[in-house]
């Protein structure tokens, strides 16, 4: 049977990664409070505007330069909110290269006696379609999100531990990934070492984040998996002493992360073993691979780059100014939005400091283990 060379969004956002289900919603609301006083309280914010519709033209051909030709909604969700909408269902059904996963916040805890956020999870689903009303469709539901934040969240914990919800996935066969691991999260490096080894696939390349943490990323994993092919052809065991899954070799994906425009700014590129797959057919190779990870042969390959800062800035401000406009009765007055336009490139410049921090820090971890061998 031929093979076909696809185009897959494997990270994407829409209307439903907003208010309770983003992970910056307690962020936003105090800094909201802090500039709007008692008028924050009827704000409401949005972090991404692209529809549900919008994604279906997208595999259309309509809002891409080229192809895509699969695309998992990979919405933010949170104990507040994992609920999956009706419409989103819907149009799964009717497109079958429509797959619905989801974006995890994830925790650890610390040695110093704390919850700390660690890497976010992308979910895909297992390789069985969900029947509905509607027909079926591949991906997750509400009951598999559901059980995640309920059986993964240890009583005392902001959100589902991270241990917990990648054996929810492995007992379950439900494929998964990290999610740009070297930022949005402050584990130091030797933790995000070994958290990465419970992983088959690393989002190497993410659209949202910059230029040199995927070029980094794509350095560590290169090496890591050359040095453990070397020693022969590793399958995944469990670590006995912390009952994790140890994947010696990890495959890599790109992820585009849009919340706005440029959609396929980064994706991942599969050999599909079969003509025309649908989005099960991807979730299926994906537990192939990782059942088998003799290869980093090829099947899965990131296309694309991260963003820039100035990029960054000028999709961050659209947002910020269009929040503004939507909500102008309850945000009165040129120094409440001035002030709210100068907190957002505040709060953008902090996230670029801890980015280029990491970077630092893997950067020099790199360059100490390749004198070494």
């Amino acid at each position: 049977m031929p093979e076909q060379d696809c185009r897959v969004i494997t990270h994407i956002h829409s209307v439903a990664s907003n208010a309770l289900a983003s992970p910056g919603y307690d962020r936003i609301t105090q800094l909201s409070r802090h500039i709007l006083g008692p008028a924050a309280d009827q704000v409401s914010w949005c972090e991404c505007l692209t529809t549900i519709s919008a994604l279906v033209e997208i595999l259309k051909g309509k809002r891409t330069d080229r192809p895509v030709d699969l695309l998992f909604v990979t919405d933010h969700k949170s104990p507040r909110m994992h609920r999956i909408p009706e419409e989103f269902v819907t149009a799964a059904a009717a497109c079958p290269r429509l797959g619905i996963g989801a974006e995890i916040v994830t925790f650890v805890w610390t040695e110093a006696g704390g919850w700390m956020a660690a890497p976010e999870i992308l979910m895909y689903g297992p390789p069985e379609p969900h029947l509905t009303a509607d027909g079926h469709y591949y991906g997750l539901s509400d009951r598999i999100l559901d059980e995640v934040f309920a059986t993964c969240t240890p009583p005392d914990a902001p959100g589902p531990e991270l241990t917990r919800v990648v054996r929810y996935c492995l007992d379950r066969r439900i494929a998964y990934a990290v999610s740009h691991p070297l930022d949005g999260n402050r584990l130091p490096l030797t933790d995000l070492l070994r958290v990465l080894r419970q992983f088959p696939f690393v989002e190497t390349v993410n659209g949202g984040f910059s230029k040199r943490s995927s070029l980094l990323m794509t350095r560590l994993l290169q090496s890591e998996n050359r040095k453990a092919l070397a020693r022969g052809t590793p399958r995944p065991r469990p670590v006995v002493d912390r009952g994790e899954p140890d994947f010696r070799v990890r495959h890599v994906l790109g992820g585009s992360d849009a919340h706005l425009r440029d959609f396929d700014r980064a994706v991942t590129r599969w050999v599909s073993p079969k003509p025309d797959p649908d989005a099960g057919d991807f979730i299926a190779s994906m537990l192939d691979a990782a059942d088998d990870p003799s290869g980093a042969d090829g099947r899965f390959t990131p296309e694309g780059e991260g963003i820039s800062l100035l990029a960054l800035g000028r999709e961050v401000m659209t947002l910020v100014r269009w929040n503004i406009a939507n909500n102008r009765h309850a945000i009165r007055g040129v120094l409440r939005t001035a002030r709210l336009l100068l907190t957002a490139l505040s709060q953008l410049r902090k996230v670029d400091q801890n980015s280029r921090a990491r970077q630092r820090e893997l950067s020099r971890y790199l360059e100490t283990t390749d004198r070494s061998q």
